[in-house]
């Protein structure tokens, strides 16, 4: 919706609401009064379901994309992490890939690709990468568009 406005909400299980509550209000006692207003009327009047409902069919579509193309031609490079929600797909690296590369010729075409590194505790991070379906607008071959751009004039 309008990730600017920097608002949420969450419906917390009873046996972590107080959790939730202590370290909401370290990070942020609370949020604007009248933009939690203008959530709850928001929300209220049906205007969160009709988004919801409109970007799922939405968000749906580019999954399924993004999913034909990781078991499809991008298969020896990339395997899905097997997921039944969300706005982001996961895939984990089959063989070793320059990721490096690979997140920059993904950005020349405005698709969002980022590694998982990030996300791991551990010493040994692998080499993994996820794409978000809010944004992306289409997918791309990168087998052929690596291809393309190691055989061009640089």
């Amino acid at each position: 919706m309008l990730p600017e406005l920097r608002i949420g909400y969450l419906i917390a299980p009873s046996a972590i609401r107080e959790a939730v509550t202590v370290a909401k209000h370290l990070c942020d006692w609370h949020a604007p009064t009248m933009m939690q207003w203008a959530l709850a009327k928001f929300i209220d009047d049906g205007y969160l379901q009709k988004h919801i409902r409109r970007c799922h069919t939405l968000y749906a579509s580019r999954r399924e994309n993004l999913l034909s193309r990781l078991t499809g031609d991008l298969a020896p490079w990339l395997q899905p992490v097997p997921a039944t929600a969300g706005f982001h797909l996961t895939a984990l690296t089959t063989r070793k890939i320059d990721l490096a590369l690979l997140l920059r010729l993904a950005r020349r075409v405005d698709v969002g690709l980022y590694t998982i590194d990030m996300f791991y505790h551990a010493l040994h991070r692998r080499q993994d990468c996820s794409s978000g379906t809010g944004r992306s607008r289409r997918s791309i071959s990168i087998r052929r568009w690596i291809a393309s751009k190691r055989s061009s004039p640089k």
